[in-house]
């Protein structure tokens, strides 16, 4: 069990840190600006490391806790569990990614004649897309099953928070003006009308 265990949590390892850094990658060498100023560079390398790091220490840690025998919950419901996130981070990261469009950007930053997206599932939460990224995360955790992979993720997800969703909020602010602040009243971070 623990041999199989091992192989499945080897392969979301790879399959997401894989989906996730042409996911940045990609749109990074199809960009929409002219020009790419070191800040936008710098930004997609820190998140391929985010996610290179995150993904190693989710590993690491979780295996010291299958030696510890740290467990949440049953290995099948933790498996299950695990799945559901990881499957439900990377649908909303491709709603997240159609829904913008055009805007679409690998890092933090405004096109020419940018505009608030404010339809689909936009209307309800502002960042989709990092959510998605931090379930993600969370079902990796889940999937080796132990308390300790769960809490590592966590300690990503926080990262992310202040690395990523931070900076962004106050470039939109700065770039977008009062129609981002107006989009920021009506709308939540994460989950629609809570948080």
């Amino acid at each position: 069990m623990v041999i199989d265990i091992f192989f499945v949590s080897a392969y979301l390892y790879y399959f997401i840190l894989l989906q996730t850094t042409i996911g940045i990658i990609v749109p990074f060498l199809i960009s929409k600006k002219e020009h790419i100023s070191n800040e936008d560079v710098y930004f997609v390398i820190w998140s391929i490391i985010l996610i290179l790091l995150g993904m190693s220490l989710i590993q690491v840690v979780s295996a010291i806790g299958k030696v510890l025998n740290i467990g949440l919950l049953p290995d099948s419901l933790s498996i299950f569990t695990g799945f559901f996130l990881l499957m439900l981070g990377i649908i909303l990261q491709g709603i997240a990614i159609a829904t913008l469009g055009r805007y679409y950007l690998p890092y933090i930053g405004t096109i020419q004649e940018h505009r608030v997206v404010n339809k689909g599932i936009y209307r309800y939460i502002r960042h989709p897309g990092y959510f998605g990224e931090m379930l993600i995360f969370i079902g990796f955790g889940f999937v080796n099953y132990n308390i300790l992979g769960i809490l590592s993720a966590l300690l990503i997800c926080i990262l992310i928070f202040y690395t990523k969703i931070l900076p962004e909020e106050k470039i939109m602010l700065k770039e977008l003006g009062d129609e981002y602040r107006e989009y920021m009243k009506k709308t939540k971070r994460f989950i629609p009308f809570i948080f």
